[in-house]
Order: C-alpha cells, then sequence, then structure tokens
C-alpha cells in the first residue's frame, strides 16, 4: 500500500521592515487536503541556503515570533505569522511546516529588518546569537569587521616549524642510533 499526499505554502519569502519593539505581521497560505500541520520558526546567524544552519529557537535571539502551531487544513488555509525583537539588526529565519505525519516539510523563508539596519552590513557576523553584535543606536559606533586577521598564515608558520622540528629530532635520534651501535661494537 502506498500512501501520498501533497501540500504547499505561499509565498516562498517573507521580508519585513520592522521598528524596534513593534510587532509586524505577514500572510502565508498552506494548500492541502484534509491535513493537520505543526508550524515552528528557527533562526541562524547568517542568512543562506542551507536549513540545517538554522537552528536558533526564537527566544535565542530575542525574537517574539506569534503564529498558530497547530493548523487543520480542508484545501487551503490563510495564516498570519507576526514579528518583534527588542534590538536593531537583521535576523534570518525559517517558518517550517510540517504535517504530523512527519515524513516532509516545506520552509518560508523569513528575513527581518529591524529597526533600519543599515544596508550592506551584516551585523550578525562573528555572532553566535543573533543580536549579540546588533547597531543599538545610529550614534553609538558599530563594530567593523572589514579587517579580519588572517590565521591560515599562522598556522602555515606553525606547520612549517613543527615540521623543521621533526626533521631536527629525526636527525638527532640516528645520530644517537650510530653512536650506540658504534659502542656496541666495541
Amino acid at each position: 500500500m502506498v500512501l501520498s499526499y501533497e501540500f504547499g505554502v505561499s509565498p516562498g519569502i517573507i521580508e519585513l521592515e520592522i521598528g524596534t519593539g513593534m510587532e509586524k505581521c505577514a500572510d502565508f497560505i498552506i494548500y492541502a487536503d484534509n491535513q493537520i500541520f505543526s508550524i515552528e520558526d528557527k533562526w541562524a546567524v547568517t542568512k543562506g541556503n542551507d536549513i540545517r544552519k538554522y537552528n536558533l529557537n526564537s527566544s535565542d535571539v530575542n525574537i517574539t515570533a506569534r503564529y498558530n502551531s497547530d493548523v487543520f487544513v480542508e484545501d487551503e488555509k490563510r495564516m498570519k505569522a507576526c514579528f518583534s525583537a527588542e534590538k536593531r539588526g537583521m535576523y534570518y529565519g525559517v517558518l517550517i511546516v510540517e504535517p504530523y505525519e512527519k515524513n516532509a516539510e516545506i520552509g518560508i523563508w523569513v528575513n527581518l529588518d529591524v529597526g533600519d539596519a543599515p544596508k550592506g552590513i551584516d551585523v550578525n557576523k562573528k555572532s553566535s546569537i543573533l543580536t549579540e553584535n546588533a547597531i543599538e543606536d545610529a550614534n553609538e559606533s558599530v563594530i567593523d569587521y572589514s579587517e579580519e586577521k588572517d590565521y591560515s598564515k599562522i598556522i602555515f608558520i606553525e606547520l612549517d616549524f613543527m615540521f623543521l622540528l621533526g626533521l631536527i629530532l629525526c636527525f638527532m635520534l640516528m645520530k644517537l642510533n650510530k653512536i650506540k651501535g658504534e659502542a656496541n661494537s666495541y
């Protein structure tokens, strides 16, 4: 016996500009035939298409997300997802829509621009939690990550040193074995 079903969501991306401390909502639609779905949001440090990197909860990134987490869809169901955040910055998330059979899921990308974050600056770069490096106020300094250290050179220098040290130890062991061999021959 083979069971199959189909479902879908629309739109594929929700992009919102939100003022700090303000809530903004977006509509999305789930298409299915008589199915129950669970919905959850997950967040990542940086924007990307690898869903495995979206492993933070909204509380981890100080975002308040409001939506129905369980829903029955007879044909199509219009849903509302609302978001708010207290700190300025760009936030990257995904709403995961999954049937209770748990053998498939669809995601809706969520991009939040909170408090008019400066364009072209990823305020979450170098952060394990999105809001750690968020810009507080326009008159406060912004951390500049444009000059990143090149640690690869340090690693190569250390590897070169370890290689030379290994060579020296090999020559010393060979010399010691030669001396032992000469001593044993007397």
